[in-house]
């Protein structure tokens, strides 16, 4: 899986929980990321601030509807993973 539907998947889920405002930021931020014609500095950090909400103690904390919190923290990482190698 690579960034954009990783990202794609948590913001679904995201929505799906009522959770639209962070879905709008993960959205946002992965937009940047993969944005080539943003400065690298810029990409950076947007990944930065992404990593930082896949934490176990900022998105992690959220009860998603219809995944486990195995399976919840398992797309977390994997973004994460994904995001360290921008």
């Amino acid at each position: 899986m690579n960034i954009r539907a990783s990202s794609d998947l948590i913001c679904d889920h995201l929505t799906q929980s009522s959770f639209q405002k962070e879905a709008d930021e993960v959205s946002q931020l992965t937009d940047v990321v993969l944005n080539e014609t943003a400065s690298m500095g810029e990409r950076q950090d947007a990944a930065k601030q992404l990593i930082s909400r896949c934490h176990v103690k900022w998105l992690g904390d959220y009860f998603i509807v219809g995944v486990s919190y195995d399976q919840w923290l398992k797309l977390l990482t994997q973004l994460s993973k994904l995001l360290s190698k921008v």
